[in-house]
């Protein structure tokens, strides 16, 4: 098992630089965080409709990494928030999350990893483990359960230290995209759970601007 988890994060390493979409001349307007191998369409509010948004994948949607220093934003992300100073961003999760999954299984497993591995694994770990401790995955989950929760726990902390990276003039957005009936009927929809560092539904539809096709809806 242990061996399939390290292959499973060496092959879904970083991308060294952001995909820009749009013609290179025009300055990049939004940035989409989504995890890697199941990476999303930005049509999302407040990104959507643009076609000046760069992207970025990550092992979990995740917007930071580990570094023998410490944790520091994700460099794809920091070239983007320094080059262009981007007015929006949204991170996307999805609740049939594998590497969330794996970090779970990890952290019940307490397993050891090479430390490469450990490097990119850890902050999943961490951000488990705080959901854990903090008992937001309830009385004896099952796994689909617990798995949910903490891929929306995850995308609510994704989407605050993305916030807290690109700064309080920019709206970032924090999204699962319910491919297992998770949230409501069982539709593929996607779910806004945070906004900046906010998942207060009443603070949350107070930014969302009317008219915009947006469900907020929560499992923590």
């Amino acid at each position: 098992m242990e061996d399939e988890i390290a292959s499973l994060f060496r092959r879904m390493g970083f991308r060294d630089e952001p995909k820009e979409v749009g013609d290179a001349d025009e300055p990049v307007r939004n940035l989409a965080v989504s995890c890697a191998g199941h990476e999303e369409p930005p049509d999302l509010w407040p990104v959507c409709g643009s076609d000046r948004t760069a992207s970025v994948s990550s092992l979990g949607a995740q917007t930071r990494k580990a570094t023998d220093d410490g944790v520091s934003p994700l460099p794809e992300v920091k070239t983007v928030a320094e080059r262009h100073r981007p007015r929006n961003a949204v991170v996307v999760g999805h609740t049939d999350c594998a590497v969330v999954k794996d970090a779970y299984e990890m952290y019940l497993r307490d397993t050891e990893l090479p430390k490469g591995v450990a490097l990119r694994a850890e902050p999943l770990i961490s951000l488990v483990r705080e959901a854990v401790e903090s008992e937001n995955l309830g009385e004896e989950p099952n796994d689909d359960f617990a798995v949910h929760r903490l891929v929306e726990h995850n995308v609510v902390r994704q989407t605050a230290a993305l916030s807290e990276e690109l700064g309080d003039d920019v709206t970032v957005a924090g999204y699962v995209y319910d491919t297992e009936g998770a949230y409501s009927d069982g539709s593929e929809r996607h779910h806004l759970v945070a906004v900046d560092d906010s998942t207060d539904a009443e603070s949350i539809g107070s930014v969302v601007p009317e008219g915009a096709n947006v469900e907020h809806s929560f499992l923590l």
